[in-house]
């Protein structure tokens, strides 16, 4: 049949388009994070805020660091896996967050990891289908990530956060001590005083400059939301 024909023709090329559109995204993404301008941005950033900053979270490229935190790219070291799953006992993983660590010791800073998963409010079925968009399991696997992390590398060096990303309004959830948490799309004040006094309610023993570095995520996150909303 000529109309079975041509669809198994176009078959093909609606791969190959898929595939040039990646690489042509790669190649954008590419030239943007080498741009004099962007270079000059992100050593500006590190300046004001030298904290080494890594993001646990999903394959979704909903869950994008830099654009819920407004940061330039290369600020915020991501690994991704379906869900966010991940388990220091793997060799190859652990071994990428050994040399991460290092490097922010060779050069004087300290490290925040944090530990996402992602939901959203709107809808169950547009949450996270690497956990079978059952939040609880969610929240419950990733506090346990965090939990490891505390085990092997302490809150000094290494300071380790749960940290939820709601899809729909790009909003961060903080998951403090003692079980206390935050909604950031439910903060109206973003003034630095009252930022710095939320944060230091739900991480009393996070270090200063670590404080301080989160403050500007966060400060920037809330933007981002309301621009969003």
């Amino acid at each position: 049949m000529p109309g079975t024909l041509n669809h198994k023709a176009r078959k093909p090329r609606a791969k190959m388009d898929s595939v040039e559109y990646l690489i042509e995204l790669n190649r954008k993404q590419s030239a943007l994070f080498d741009d004099p301008g962007m270079r000059l941005e992100r050593e500006k950033y590190r300046v004001r805020h030298p904290t080494e900053i890594g993001f646990i979270k999903c394959m979704d490229g909903r869950v994008h660091g830099p654009v819920i935190t407004k940061t330039p790219l290369g600020i915020i070291q991501p690994w991704r896996n379906i869900g966010g799953k991940f388990d220091l006992g793997w060799i190859g993983f652990a071994l990428s967050i050994k040399e991460w660590i290092e490097y922010a010791k060779s050069r004087g800073r300290d490290c925040l990891v944090v530990v996402t998963y992602h939901y959203s409010r709107g809808s169950k079925h547009r949450g996270c289908r690497g956990f079978d968009y059952d939040l609880d399991e969610a929240r419950r696997f990733t506090l346990n990530l965090k939990k490891q992390f505390d085990r092997v590398f302490g809150q000094k060096v290494v300071y380790t956060i749960q940290c939820g990303v709601e899809t729909d309004w790009e909003a961060l959830v903080l998951h403090g001590e003692n079980g206390k948490s935050l909604d950031l799309a439910e903060v109206d004040d973003n003034s630095f005083e009252n930022l710095q006094r939320i944060l230091g309610n739900l991480y009393p023993n996070m270090p200063d400059q670590i404080l301080t570095d989160l403050l500007q995520l966060v400060g920037n996150n809330i933007e981002h939301v309301r621009e969003t909303r």
